[in-house]
């Protein structure tokens, strides 16, 4: 009688996605790189063009190898609940969608990669907070060479404001807020 080999399982293919090209994009890529060895297979996009337009350009591809696919946007004072409710629509049983937005910008995230975030009125706000800690320009759209991506844990709790609600997954954060919170515990489970 021949012997039943038992099937490894496959590894889960996610996607990220990002219309930020240098500062989103880099940011993913290292963590792509951080999270070698785990049970996780990881492709980093960049797909130009606002948010608005990411769903109908990732549309136009084939995606079914994929079992999850994060979509990495900055608000920008735009109305995102359009690609909230599309990613809803997307999600099957074997397919996961996630908006991951950052409010009022990704660099919200990055400051709390070093110190809890302040109240931001702009993005401009947030850039300019970013350039003091730094010492860099606030116009730089690149990832510091010593950015401390160790502190990702400590950013997952100074992201957002003291008083601020907790979000689910896939939603509007508070602002300031960030759902890079949410991408980086899927990460960590996935090890």
């Amino acid at each position: 009688m021949a012997r039943l080999r038992q099937k490894r399982p496959l590894r889960p293919a996610i996607l990220f996605v990002t219309n930020g090209e240098r500062t989103e994009y880099s940011y993913l890529k290292r963590l792509k790189s951080e999270a070698k060895g785990s049970r996780l297979s990881i492709t980093v996009q960049f797909l130009p063009g606002e948010a608005s337009t990411l769903l109908r350009k990732l549309d136009a591809n084939d995606l079914s190898g994929y079992t999850e696919i994060w979509i990495v946007v900055d608000e920008d004072a735009r109305d995102l609940l359009p690609l909230i409710r599309g990613c809803e629509k997307r999600t099957r049983k074997n397919q996961l969608w996630v908006p991951v937005i950052s409010r009022p910008c990704f660099e919200v995230w990055l400051i709390a990669h070093y110190e809890r975030v302040k109240t931001y009125h702009s993005q401009a706000d947030a850039q300019r907070h970013l350039g003091q800690i730094t010492g860099r320009k606030p116009t730089e759209k690149s990832l510091p060479a010593d950015f401390p991506f160790e502190n990702m844990h400590h950013a997952c709790v100074q992201c957002e404001l003291p008083s601020a609600d907790a979000h689910e997954r896939g939603q509007m954060p508070p602002s300031p807020g960030s759902g890079m919170v949410h991408l980086v515990q899927r990460l960590l489970s996935g090890r």
